[in-house]
């Protein structure tokens, strides 16, 4: 397989980011004015999957649910559990935005999946509207999506986006991987926080 567009992408791990909670995000109406020529900076971290560093293995506790809406867990893996923006700049971000990408390949022999097979996800925060980009989906790219953090993101402050996974039956599929990709849009160009990618590992599945 060729090299993929995301792995040529360069990562950033943020130091001394906030707690894993979701701040609630002031309204645009309440941030004041601020020149025009300053530009907006955001960071973005695909944050790391649950690793067991002591025996040097992943730990599959996030769960993977079957269907969007549903409860019953299919599978439990080693995936990121969240995406976290940061606004490392000086002014206020607006309604933050940007894209996801999530692809499965096969563990063994890191084939692509088919249509059927895909992983996909949610977010359970509600200040985040979430949209699937399905025209562009394809086996080969994975699920897309497009995401807005509505609201206003203070200079400092952090926001995450908990990521829920599910695949819609009939899914049938080995041992794989998942590579999440995301992306954050501001005003600053040739920065490298800008994006950040992360690959998880889901053990062997029987079909359901």
């Amino acid at each position: 397989m060729g090299e993929p567009r995301n792995a040529r992408l360069k990562r950033r791990t943020l130091v001394g980011s906030a707690a894993w909670v979701v701040p609630v995000l002031v309204t645009a109406s309440a941030v004041p004015a601020v020149a025009s020529s300053v530009k907006t900076d955001l960071a973005i971290d695909v944050v790391d999957p649950p690793y067991d560093l002591e025996n040097w293995r992943p730990k599959h506790e996030i769960p993977i649910y079957k269907g969007s809406n549903g409860n019953r867990v299919a599978v439990r893996g080693s995936l990121p559990p969240m995406i976290r923006i940061t606004n490392v700049g000086r002014v206020t971000a607006i309604d933050p935005s940007g894209s996801v990408e999530l692809i499965l390949r096969d563990y063994g022999n890191d084939g692509a999946s088919w249509a059927s097979n895909r992983v996909k996800a949610g977010t359970t925060n509600q200040n985040v509207m979430w949209t699937e980009d399905s025209a562009n989906a394809t086996a080969e790219a994975g699920a897309r999506y497009r995401y807005t953090c509505r609201g206003a993101l203070r200079p400092g402050q952090s926001i995450d986006i908990p990521l829920r996974y599910f695949v819609n039956p009939p899914f049938v599929h080995a041992e794989f991987n998942v590579l999440v990709a995301a992306w954050v849009e501001d005003q600053q160009e040739g920065d490298y926080d800008d994006n950040s990618l992360r690959i998880g590992h889901v053990p062997w599945v029987s079909a359901f």
